[in-house]
């Protein structure tokens, strides 16, 4: 299928870099069971969202460490979610227009950074799928502490980066952290859009194809 073009936002700058999100941009979680927000609605000290920020924020590579994280007391068959998560973890994949875009941005000596909230446990399909190596910097928010849209995680990924803002551009398929949240620290975002829904960011598109609309 042909992809539909992008809606433009050039910008004069010249961009050195590109972010991106990670579930939902560039790796597509086929089969979700959110085995943590299952665990999370059993936490009575929290409210379920206060709770799952808990999991992105701190490194709990077990179900076991979340529930101690929380305190739960709770009987819960953590055994039979840990299967299930592993179940789900397996049948993430690649979309099929990533490692051509991350090769392309290679050639042309573009920086690539990664950002994204998630728990520890879905750092699993980067590495399996060997996305690290295209990568100069990775900010996952179970590891830095740090979730979008927090301003300070954008302006962590711009110090390492060496860059000025506006020689960054961001990608992703949330609107609120990956458009929105980077413009508080001066990056234009794209909002990837792959259903083709309708979005009302400046610069929309509907595969990594026309990235390079920007780039």
């Amino acid at each position: 299928m042909r992809e539909k073009p992008a809606r433009q936002l050039r910008a004069e700058t010249v961009i050195k870099a590109v972010i991106f999100d990670l579930y939902g941009t560039l790796l597509e979680l086929t089969q979700d069971h959110r085995p943590f927000l299952q665990v999370a609605k059993h936490c009575t000290s929290l409210s379920v969202q206060a709770a799952i920020h808990k999991a992105l924020v701190n490194d709990c590579p077990t179900l076991d460490s979340y529930a101690s994280l929380l305190r739960l007391k709770t009987q819960l068959n953590l055994e039979r979610l840990e299967q299930i998560l592993a179940d789900d973890l397996l049948k993430v994949r690649l979309f099929p227009d990533v490692r051509s875009a991350l090769e392309k941005l290679q050639s042309r000596q573009v920086k690539i950074a990664v950002i994204s909230n998630l728990a520890t446990p879905y750092i699993r399909p980067f590495d399996s799928h060997n996305l690290r190596t295209h990568f100069d910097v990775i900010l996952f928010s179970c590891e830095c502490g740090l979730a979008k849209p927090d301003p300070a995680i954008y302006q962590r990924a711009i110090q390492q980066l060496n860059l000025a803002p506006e020689e960054i551009l961001m990608v992703g398929d949330s609107y609120a952290s990956d458009v929105v949240g980077p413009a508080t620290a001066g990056i234009k975002g794209i909002h990837l859009v792959r259903s083709g829904e309708g979005s009302s960011a400046s610069a929309v598109i509907s595969g990594l194809e026309s990235l390079f609309d920007f780039v």
